[in-house]
C-alpha cells in the first residue's frame, strides 16, 4: 500500500488526527491528491481554495469543480472571473470525462440560480 492510498484508508475512516501529517508530507511534495483532502480538512474558505487550487493545477478535476463550488458563494467579480477562467478549463474536460461532466451538471444545478443559463446547462450536461 502506498502513502497516498494509507492516508487515504485514515481520511475515509475518519481518523483524521492520523491523516493529516501524512497528508501534509504528501502534499508537501506536490500530490494533488493530498493537497485535495487537506483542503477538505480544513475550516479555512481560503487557504482551502489554495489547496484546491494547487490541486487542481496537477489536474484534479474533483478539485477544480470543489474549488469552484467555494467560489460560487463568492463576490460576483469571483464569479465572473471564475466564468471566464475555471468554468471553461472544466467544460472542455467534461466532454472527454462522463464523470466530470454529470459533476459539473450538478454544480450547474445548485448554483444555477446565481448566473443566467446555468440551470439549462445544468440539464443539458445531465
Amino acid at each position: 500500500m502506498t502513502e497516498i492510498e494509507k492516508a487515504r484508508k485514515l481520511f475515509v475512516s475518519c481518523r483524521l488526527k492520523e491523516a493529516k501529517p501524512l497528508l501534509e508530507e504528501l502534499a508537501g511534495a506536490g500530490d494533488s491528491d493530498a493537497l485535495y483532502m487537506l483542503a477538505m480538512m480544513t475550516y479555512d474558505v481560503d487557504i482551502a481554495i489554495e489547496l484546491l487550487a494547487k490541486s487542481a493545477a496537477k489536474g484534479n478535476a474533483g478539485a477544480k469543480l470543489m474549488r469552484l463550488a467555494l467560489m460560487a458563494d463568492a463576490s460576483e467579480e469571483t464569479i465572473a472571473e471564475a466564468e471566464k477562467s475555471i468554468i471553461p478549463e472544466i467544460e472542455k474536460e467534461a466532454e472527454e470525462d462522463p464523470v466530470l461532466a454529470d459533476a459539473l451538471g450538478t454544480f450547474y444545478l445548485v448554483y444555477g440560480k446565481k448566473r443566467e443559463g446555468w440551470t439549462e446547462k445544468g440539464m443539458a450536461l445531465l
